[in-house]
């Protein structure tokens, strides 16, 4: 159970996704036909994007603390740094620089990679083939002028997103990313996800993710809260 969550968020962080700001304005409306022309200009420019480059190189720290969700005590934090080659289309390259269990070091072996296929990506010349994407407004989020989209997946899947994502009315640049997958393993009852991006040249990096997780498994992992948070201390694109 506990690989397989792992292995979602390794997943997700694919995207390229704090939970302190929020969208404070109702925001100003946007036509369907505006929609339209919006989302296509976003689309182009990923597609762009995801011609040049593979993915990304980051260097990472991920801390897992699991809670007893009923009285809230804290049973066990783990933290992982590691340099992950993220790949848009492939599994990505875990290098595990160091990994503790409750503040000890154990062996790098431990640390469970993960080696399937990512996310699919939201932007891409196959979004309307998996997602109903809408404009619906912009706001100003965090100082910055936004489209709010909305993002429904076609298929409920592991690698589909369902959510919000925020795009800079300006760049086109992915800002912000809130939301879940579209379809929970077992034992997975509810599943929040928080990404906050920053440009890196002519792309755009998650720079902290949050990902919180309420799991049920009786007798092996009853009533359990996952809070798992990734920074990226340093990142570079990989050209293709």
């Amino acid at each position: 159970m506990k690989k397989t969550i792992l292995t979602i968020i390794m997943m997700l962080v694919t995207f390229e996704l704090m939970a302190v700001e929020s969208i404070t304005s109702p925001g100003t409306k946007i036509s369907p036909k505006q929609s339209q022309e919006i989302l296509q200009r976003i689309l182009d420019k990923n597609i762009n994007i995801f011609k040049k480059y593979k993915g990304v190189e980051s260097k990472r720290i991920t801390t897992t603390k699991i809670y007893d969700s009923e009285t809230g005590e804290l049973e066990e934090t783990e933290t992982v740094k590691y340099i992950e080659k993220s790949y848009f289309y492939e599994a990505p390259e875990t290098t595990v620089l160091e990994y503790k269990k409750n503040g000890k070091i154990v062996d790098n072996s431990e640390f469970d990679k993960n080696t399937d296929p990512p996310a699919f990506q939201i932007f891409d010349e196959k979004s309307p083939e998996r997602f109903e994407i809408t404009v619906t407004r912009a706001v100003i989020h965090a100082g910055r002028e936004c489209y709010v989209l909305d993002v429904i997946p076609k298929e409920a899947t592991r690698r589909h997103f369902k959510g919000i994502v925020l795009v800079d009315v300006n760049s086109l640049e992915t800002v912000y990313l809130k939301g879940t997958i579209a379809d929970y393993p077992f034992g997975l009852k509810k599943m929040e996800m928080i990404f906050n991006f920053e440009s890196l040249g002519d792309i755009f990096v998650f720079t902290k993710a949050t990902v919180d997780l309420l799991v049920h498994v009786p007798i092996i992992k009853p009533n359990t809260r996952i809070l798992i948070t990734t920074l990226t201390l340093e990142n570079k694109p990989i050209l293709r």
